[in-house]
């Protein structure tokens, strides 16, 4: 039996589509297994933990703080997401047993968020405004003086101012 030439492109193409239907089943079947997670990942886990500082240990990160307790921690935060919890409540939690100096990011005050930077605005101003307007001050104008009289102080009879005046003299002579 002789195959002909358009007879194996025929078979070619009916290839090509099994292939393709066999791909796309293997993709349905593996789709459920990738979607199908057991809890929080470890970079889940870090990016929380990452936002707390070690209760015990002074400035540590509580993602990289080696110790027992700290591990302990993030198996709580672990623990944590894998019941649905939120980035917020979790901090919180910590916050309420630990202290707020487990925070990598204090809570500030709202008033204090909006007062500082508007107060700060409120002096800049000020002190330019104060700047302009000395600036554009004209320079102070001399009072007029009374004539001052340049022999106010001293002795006529003095011989060495006599002596002085004499001298002078004869210079402009």
């Amino acid at each position: 039996m002789r195959v002909s030439r358009y007879d194996t492109g025929r078979f070619i193409k009916v290839g090509r589509r099994a292939a393709l239907l066999v791909a796309a089943l293997v993709c349905l079947m593996l789709a459920p297994a990738a979607g199908a997670q057991e809890g929080p990942t470890q970079d889940d886990v870090n990016a929380v933990a990452r936002q707390l500082f070690c209760p015990v240990c002074e400035n540590t990160p509580l993602d990289v703080c080696p110790l027992q307790a700290c591990q302990n921690w993030r198996e709580e935060i672990r623990v944590a997401l894998a019941e649905d919890q939120t980035e917020q409540e979790i901090l919180t939690s910590f916050a309420v047993k630990y202290g707020d100096s487990v925070l990598a990011q204090p809570p500030t005050s709202r008033w204090v968020a909006w007062l500082l930077p508007i107060g700060f605005v409120v002096v800049a101003f000020g002190a330019l405004g104060y700047w302009l307007r000395s600036w554009m001050r004209p320079a102070a104008v001399a009072a007029e003086v009374a004539p001052v009289d340049e022999n106010a102080g001293v002795d006529p009879d003095d011989p060495y101012l006599a002596q002085v005046v004499k001298e002078l003299s004869e210079w402009d002579a």
